[in-house]
């Protein structure tokens, strides 16, 4: 926060952020409601202990792919209908450019959700601040701050970075993949509903064949339960029911040739594209976002460093070109570009397109 800028300003610029993360979590294609989410097992409970006075901070504990992100989209919303002001921030905001600048600091969290009465802090995507001593530090104060200040917080981190937490700081919730009995059922139905056409070849009952294909090992387990997998496995077999015998690297080989090398989205409403295999492009971006150690950089910053990548491997690319094809897989998916920043549709393809394509790409 600047001298100038008052707590009302600072809540106004984070709410607009957070707006923006809202819109990158819940959009979907074709929906203009919240019927594509399926709630978790864990999560009415949290949101009435969130209600309850006194509450100690939650840190939701989760792999990459569990649905994390989505959980906080939903509980953001389910507050601000029962009268809470949630506001959820993601924790790249909160790293420091190349510049040494970031889009806000802990004490501006501080100062703006302190300000609101009945504030709930929501911080997305925490163990990218906890690979430091420094930073890890800061996190803690953050929670042990808002908690002195009746502050309700809810965090997400993965498993690894989490261990790094005190095991007094907050009470600690996984979240793993859909549950057998609940949550998969119900995501098996509302992926079908959304993505296979009713005059599309389909089996008689969606969620047997894929527990089926589940249990013969057709389908891994990691495809089969996995909300972010799940969900890509249905979007890219649009508008037919999917195939049931793929692994993770399978599926991310299909996103590949369906997103990357050519656009095979379905929809009347989609725009045509102007560049065709973007391979390369991709696994320059990757690259670059590798070696400025940000996983949501400027736009600017990112083409100025994918640039040098490519000058380094002898593959010269101009910055318009490349703006432009950072925009094309914006539009295709592959790329989310929020607030000026750009980054990978998850960190789990981010790091998939990196071991892919370093050698390749760096020779």
């Amino acid at each position: 926060m600047t001298v100038t800028e008052s707590v009302w300003t600072l809540w106004d610029r984070l709410t607009r952020l957070s707006e923006h993360l809202l819109d990158d979590i819940g959009s979907r294609p074709h929906h203009d409601d919240d019927t594509w989410y399926v709630a978790r097992d864990i999560e009415a409970a949290l949101v009435q202990q969130l209600l309850s006075p006194g509450v100690e901070p939650h840190i939701v504990v989760g792999e990459a792919g569990h649905g994390k992100s989505t959980l906080l989209w939903s509980l953001q919303r389910t507050l601000t209908r029962l009268g809470r002001t949630p506001l959820l921030l993601s924790a790249t905001w909160l790293q420091p450019g190349t510049d040494g600048i970031r889009n806000a600091s802990l004490d501006d969290v501080v100062s703006a959700v302190v300000s609101r009465p009945d504030s709930i802090l929501l911080l997305d995507t925490t163990d990218l601040l906890l690979h430091s001593p420094a930073a890890r530090h800061n996190v803690i104060d953050l929670v042990e701050t808002l908690s002195r200040a009746h502050v309700p917080v809810v965090m997400t981190t993965r498993p690894l970075e989490g261990q790094s937490l005190p095991t007094n700081l907050g009470h600690k919730i996984s979240l793993g993949p859909y549950s057998s009995k609940s949550e998969l059922p119900a995501a098996i139905t509302a992926l079908t509903d959304e993505f296979v056409d009713l005059d599309s070849v389909r089996p008689a009952h969606p969620v047997a064949a894929i527990q089926s294909a589940r249990a013969r090992g057709a389908l891994v387990e990691d495809v089969c339960t996995s909300p972010l997998f799940l969900r890509l496995l249905f979007s890219l077999s649009a508008p037919y029911f999917p195939h049931l015998e793929l692994d993770v690297t399978g599926l991310y080989n299909l996103f590949w040739c369906r997103r990357i090398v050519s656009d095979h989205r379905t929809g009347a409403d989609l725009p045509p594209d102007d560049a065709d295999d973007l391979s390369a492009t991709t696994g320059l971006l990757a690259i670059a976002l590798l070696a400025l150690g940000t996983p949501e950089p400027p736009v600017d910053v990112l083409i100025r460093w994918t640039a040098q990548v490519a000058d380094s491997a002898d593959r010269t690319h101009d910055a318009a070109v490349l703006r432009r094809h950072v925009q094309t897989l914006t539009r295709r998916g592959v790329l989310v570009t929020t607030h000026n920043r750009v980054r990978f549709l998850h960190r789990t393809f981010f790091e998939f397109t990196v071991g892919t394509s370093r050698s390749e790409t760096l020779g």
